[in-house]
């Protein structure tokens, strides 16, 4: 995968997990929208929903190169997040 692609895996995956444990993304929420109301079910994941997010919508909405290294921040997000969604439960 690219780097840009990779960033865009990242985002959506945490995005399925979220919805899996109960906090869907609605179709009318932005990604912002949707990393803001995420972000404050996760806490101490806040930072990373809203660098990950922005990460998203740079790689889908920008022209220009998206680089290994944002790709690899992002990484490390998505996986912080994985571990911060585990601790969520259903509502």
């Amino acid at each position: 995968m690219s780097a840009r692609e990779q960033v865009l895996y990242y985002y959506l995956d945490t995005i399925h997990r979220a919805r899996d444990t109960g906090h869907p993304r609605h179709p009318n929420q932005t990604p912002r929208e949707y990393g803001d109301a995420l972000g404050s079910s996760l806490q101490e994941g806040r930072p990373d929903m809203d660098d990950l997010t922005d990460a998203f919508v740079e790689a889908r909405y920008s022209p220009h190169p998206v680089e290994t290294e944002d790709a690899g921040r992002a990484r490390t997000r998505w996986q912080r997040l994985g571990d911060a969604l585990k601790g969520l439960r259903r509502e």
